[in-house]
Formats: C-alpha cells, sequence, structure tokens
C-alpha cells in the first residue's frame, strides 16, 4: 500500500473516532462501526473505482469489502475481518480449468489492509473481560500477518462507550496500527 491510501485510511479512522468522541450515539452497535467506516473510506476515489480482476474478460469489482473470512491451518474458513482492502488486480472470482475457486467463490494474493473493529457498550464487558477482547484482536491480526501477508497493513480500532481504560490497554508490540478511543477521553 502507497504512503497515500495509508494516510488516507487512517484519516478517516481519525475521522469517525472524532464523530464518536463528540456523538457516541451515532453508533449502537458494531455493523453500525463498520458502515459508518466503510461509507467514509468508500469517499477515497482508489477505494471506489472499479478495476478490473485477475479474472479478465470485463469482470470488475472494488477493492473495498467487509467481512472477508480466512482459512486456518485445517483448511477451514477460522477467521472474519470487518474490513479488508484488498489489490483486485489479484482478486479471482471465477473458476479457471487450472484452479478452482475455495469454498468462499473467490481468491486473492495478499490484501492491502485489514481493518478490525470493536465497540464496548455502556453495558458490556469488565475492564478485564474487554481488555482480553482486546488481546485476542492483536493476536487475532498477528495470525493474518503471518499467515496470509507481511506487506499488508493492520488496523485495530477500538471504540468504548465506557470509562476509558486507554493506561490499562494490552501491550502491542506488533505494527498493528492502533486506534482508541473512549466517551471519557478529553
Amino acid at each position: 500500500m502507497n504512503d497515500k491510501l495509508g494516510h488516507q485510511i487512517e484519516q478517516k479512522i481519525d475521522e469517525l473516532l472524532g464523530e464518536f468522541r463528540a456523538n457516541p450515539e451515532i453508533v449502537l452497535t458494531e455493523d453500525d462501526v463498520r458502515c459508518q467506516l466503510y461509507m467514509k473510506l468508500k469517499s477515497v476515489r482508489e477505494l471506489s473505482e472499479l478495476c478490473e480482476t485477475a479474472d479478465g474478460g470485463g469482470v470488475r469489482s472494488l477493492p473495498l469489502h467487509t467481512e472477508v473470512r480466512w482459512y486456518g491451518d485445517n483448511g477451514k474458513l477460522r477467521y472474519r475481518s470487518d474490513i479488508v482492502i484488498i489489490p483486485v488486480s489479484n482478486l479471482i472470482t471465477r473458476n479457471r480449468p487450472s484452479f478452482k475457486l475455495p469454498s468462499k467463490s473467490y481468491g486473492f494474493d495478499g490484501p492491502v489492509a485489514i481493518i478490525e473493529l470493536t465497540l464496548r457498550r455502556r453495558n458490556g464487558p469488565s475492564d478485564a473481560k474487554f481488555k482480553k477482547e482486546i488481546q485476542s484482536d492483536l493476536e487475532k491480526l498477528e495470525e493474518l500477518k503471518k499467515k496470509v501477508s507481511e506487506r499488508s497493513k493492520r488496523y485495530l480500532v477500538i471504540l468504548d462507550k465506557r470509562e476509558s481504560i486507554r493506561d490499562n490497554l494490552p501491550e502491542n508490540n506488533s505494527e498493528t496500527i492502533f486506534r482508541y478511543v473512549s466517551v471519557s477521553d478529553d
């Protein structure tokens, strides 16, 4: 991913966090968070233009997708990512004589970016349990880095409707870009 696109993605994430901080009730569910961020990312030209897939023959797609599934070691779909930006030129959506699509009906070589989203509601889990959920998301992103693509950017975006746990967040020693906002942040 080029630096300009990375900057635009981070800018859209920061816009969402700012809007949440000012008006936390714009999101009621994690799906709301995904939809809000998807809309913002769709406004980035590079993410909203149809491009020809590796299938050729005029088959086109977008780089921006949600709920993308990944295979684990056992060959079964193990992980699901909230938002994924893929290189459309590497996307295959049609069977070929030399290549049969996997069960999810598409395949591509290396995502450009993987974005995981987490929302804690006011009546959500305790701080300890929420920190474990965040740690689990960080570990999932590290696992995807190893199994899917070392080159992809990974983002973990956390919106917290309870008191801030910013000072007690899990350690993030990876290259994952980590964004956290709480309604109690100044």
